[in-house]
């Protein structure tokens, strides 16, 4: 057999070792995929993709409303400029939420198939992946780093989820593959293309691609040399213009989102803030790949080895310093928006999950010049069986709102209004339980009020017509007084979601007496 035909048998059985990795990512993704109902993050975008972003934050407040629509039917989908202009209102490009759209017209908008396009992307993504690290380095380390990424935790967790982490990571691996190919083979206009549509398309999916594309342009920076560095630059330039011109203007209007944070869960301003930013920074890289200990800090010493081989390895392989870009800019990123606002982002793994394919790449590279193939298998092996054991946590528990809607259709009796708070949680989940509810439930449209705090006597006034009333509070513990007067009939917990009340009004004298309370 000649040598050609060898290498093409050789890569024939690599191709049929990527199908494999394909079909096992295929599987653990899909494993339970339309189980349970859309938690509030994925109704955010259904809500975008009918053109009604944000719209449960802008309905009235302390009023009865009466014809309020299903803001993630497909029934009540706006024009698609429309849709655009809604999304201004939130602090995401659109391009995720348009495809998202295009995909629900096509395929309908079933809980698994809305989050079936993430699947999609995921799986391309792989695909992606094997091509960018075989040109880095060989189909065996590129096999390696694709079963790494097959078996991930986060990599499961957010494929399940219809939000934009998995076509991010696509599209960043479409750039990658450019990337690498130009600097093996070349600068042609097609990869040049490549490149600046991928960079320019991640920016209009989310803003957090932005450390992934400034480590993608300072590495080209370092390696291409001449006439092909002065294109590469030009076209990272020229994709930057473009961005400012066509999104710019919207991205300047939704900096006011950026400038404080409404997330209770991203505030963390009690003593020892700085030693948790540190902390999480260190952990990062083994997070991406599993879920270890978070009290252990030995394994927070053995991830945060990830962050300097690279940059020690880089001059025997030039993409060692790709991969070591991409795992220490985005950290780097959210160290500094932590430090500055007294947040603790840095503790999400979804921010980071771009970094994701460049961990999974070091560790199928490190080791793979040993001459001992124990020693050649011995990181990809640890990584795979480390999230193997981990996958599990992958189909975590969400905050499902299909449970609330099923038993209110049991219990609503006529046209009994339905009191959305934000409870616990504040004003930020005040219109989000309504999103779900009213998705899943066969019982609206219905007279329906938001309360962001207690009720006001002219919405009291409305809601003593009805001899019931049921309250969503929103949050992991109960709160009293959203309604002065009213008698508490049921109370019924919902994990994740908050509390379902019912209540009644006592005769008018006594509701007199305590309007004011």
């Amino acid at each position: 057999m000649e040598s050609s035909d060898f290498h093409s048998a050789f890569l024939t059985w690599h191709i049929f070792g990527l199908i494999g990795i394909l079909v096992l990512a295929a599987g653990l993704r899909l494993h339970q995929l339309g189980e349970q109902g859309l938690w509030y993050d994925e109704l955010e975008s259904v809500e975008a993709a009918v053109g009604r972003c944000t719209q449960h934050d802008v309905l009235p407040r302390d009023q009865l409303l009466t014809h309020v629509p299903i803001l993630t039917s497909m029934k009540t989908m706006l024009p698609v400029w429309e849709a655009i202009g809604n999304t201004v209102r939130r602090d995401h490009p659109p391009l995720y939420f348009l495809g998202l759209r295009f995909w629900m017209d096509a395929f309908g908008d079933s809980d698994f198939t809305i989050r079936f396009l993430s699947l999609v992307f995921s799986l391309l993504a792989i695909v992606f992946f094997f091509d960018a690290v075989r040109h880095a380095h060989n189909e065996r380390i590129a096999l390696a780093a694709c079963l790494i990424m097959a078996l991930a935790t986060p990599q499961i967790r957010y494929t399940q989820e219809a939000r934009q982490y998995t076509m991010g990571m696509m599209l960043e691996l479409i750039g990658l593959c450019a990337i690498i190919r130009m600097e093996r083979f070349g600068v042609t206009r097609a990869r040049l293309w490549a490149l600046g549509i991928s960079v320019f398309a991640m920016m209009v999916t989310h803003y957090f691609c932005f450390p992934i594309c400034l480590a993608m342009g300072l590495y080209c920076l370092v390696v291409f040399r001449g006439a092909e560095r002065r294109r590469v630059i030009e076209l990272f330039i020229a994709t930057a213009i473009i961005f400012a011109c066509v999104w710019g203007p919207f991205f300047w209007y939704q900096r006011a989102q950026f400038q404080h944070s409404e997330y209770y869960w991203a505030n963390d301003l009690t003593p020892g803030h700085y030693g948790r930013i540190f902390f999480y920074s260190a952990l990062a890289p083994l997070r991406l790949i599993l879920e270890p200990r978070q009290s252990d800090q030995k394994f927070a010493i053995l991830s945060a080895v990830i962050f300097v081989i690279p940059f020690f390895l880089f001059r025997r392989n030039p993409r060692m310093l790709l991969w070591g870009l991409l795992v220490l800019l985005p950290v780097l990123f959210f160290d500094v928006l932590d430090l500055k606002r007294g947040e603790l982002n840095i503790a999400q793994v979804r921010y980071l999950i771009f970094s994701s394919p460049a961990v999974f790449a070091i560790f199928a590279s490190l080791l793979a010049n040993q001459r001992l193939a124990i020693l050649r298998w011995a990181l990809p092996t640890i990584a795979c069986f480390g999230a193997a054991i981990s996958v599990p946590i992958g189909y975590f528990q969400k905050m499902d709102p299909k449970p609330v809607a099923a038993y209110l259709d049991t219990q609503l009796r006529g046209d009994e209004p339905v009191v959305f708070a934000g409870g616990s949680w504040g004003p930020y989940y005040t219109g989000l339980p309504y999103l779900g509810i009213a998705r899943y439930s066969q019982k609206f449209p219905r007279p329906i009020a938001f309360l962001d705090g207690p009720a006001t006597p002219e919405l009291v006034r409305q809601l003593r017509k009805y001899p019931r009333i049921w309250v969503m509070f929103a949050g992991t513990e109960g709160v009293e007084g959203y309604l002065p007067g009213a008698v508490m009939d049921s109370d019924k917990r919902f994990f994740l979601v908050g509390w379902l009340r019912s209540f009644h009004w006592p005769p008018a004298p006594t509701s007199l007496k305590h309007r004011k309370s």
